[in-house]
């Protein structure tokens, strides 16, 4: 018999986890890029833009974003989690864990913490989820309401207890 899952340890980024978040970005985005004949190189190549691409955008939206590493017990690096809290909501921008993390109630205890977090301080928990991501089901669960406000992504919403949501 398993107990509950532990809440990951995390640290802030820094920029000697480059690697580590180039790597996990190609562990979920790669398939995405892959057109057929492209010359492994030139994905290469295209991978490393997008990875730049993605950290400038978050770098842009969200300037006082809080950007950590999640860890495994042995501190290793397991995902990244990027959240921007404001006066009127705490806004997951990017989670994210190694595949072979996944799967195992790390992102649902990473999520409800930041769900007790927002909730302590009186906010929403806000993100936006691709219409086609698998972890619409974990939101839903969680308890976060979809709105669809008609773009590629939907937006969530995880409401303070006793406020509308």
């Amino acid at each position: 018999m398993t107990g509950p899952v532990p809440l990951p340890a995390r640290r802030p980024e820094t920029p000697a986890d480059a690697d580590f978040l180039s790597g996990l970005f190609r562990a979920h985005r790669a398939e995405a890029f892959a057109v057929p004949g492209l010359p492994p190189a030139d994905l290469d190549a295209l991978l490393r833009l997008q990875v730049q691409a993605q950290v400038a955008h978050y770098r842009r939206q969200w300037p006082q974003a809080r950007a950590e590493i999640v860890l495994d017990a042995g501190a290793a690096p397991i995902g990244r989690l990027l959240s921007a809290r404001s006066a009127r909501e705490l806004r997951l921008i990017d989670i994210a864990l190694l595949p072979a993390c996944c799967g195992r109630g790390l992102g649902t205890r990473l999520i409800a913490a930041l769900i007790d977090e927002a909730g302590a301080a009186g906010l929403a928990l806000t993100a936006h989820v691709a219409r086609d991501n698998p972890a619409r089901r974990l939101y839903a669960r969680l308890g976060f309401r979809e709105h669809d406000d008609g773009g590629p992504y939907l937006a969530i919403r995880h409401a303070v207890p006793g406020r509308e949501a």
